[in-house]
């Protein structure tokens, strides 16, 4: 799914979906194997479905061009907050926690417009990260945040696909 129509869909309606957020790099999924039972590291697993690696895309009700990957379990309506992929690099580093949601600038993403037609990114909303797959990174990797590249890099690891 296009994340413009991601935003589309949502926009008219919060829908919680279980879906899988899957590289194009490598193939696989992002993963919090440890539980949502507090702040923990996010991972990059062999795709499953299981509930540990469920997610789910909400459009942001100020900015329709910005999205947070919210994660699925413990959700049982559109206002619990749940727990979200955050990027405060203060806190987190270069990798990517999941964090209570709490609506604030680091777990807001925008569409990369490089991105190749069929696939998402997530790009911090200062322009200067992007959710990547770094080289050498495998099963059990910490998923990063890396640095934007420009529009005539090879972007292969910046791009994922949602997987229903």
């Amino acid at each position: 799914m296009h994340f413009t129509s991601a935003l589309a869909l949502l926009s008219v309606a919060a829908v919680v979906s279980a879906d899988q957020i899957r590289s194009n790099t490598n193939g696989l999924c992002l993963d919090v194997p440890d539980g949502v039972n507090g702040p923990n590291k996010i991972r990059l697993t062999d795709c499953c479905k299981a509930k540990h690696s469920n997610w789910t895309i909400v459009a942001n009700p100020k900015n329709v061009n910005e999205v947070m990957i919210r994660h699925t379990e413990g959700i049982t309506d559109n206002n619990n907050n749940g727990w979200c992929v955050d990027h405060y690099p203060d806190r987190t580093g270069p990798n990517p926690t999941l964090w209570e949601c709490n609506y604030e600038f680091s777990q807001y993403f925008t569409r990369d417009p490089n991105t190749v037609l069929g696939a998402d990114s997530f790009v911090k909303r200062n322009k200067l990260h992007e959710l990547a797959v770094l080289p050498g990174d495998g099963a059990n990797s910490l998923a990063n945040f890396g640095p934007i590249e420009p529009a005539t890099a090879k972007r292969v690891h910046f791009e994922w696909t949602i997987v229903k």
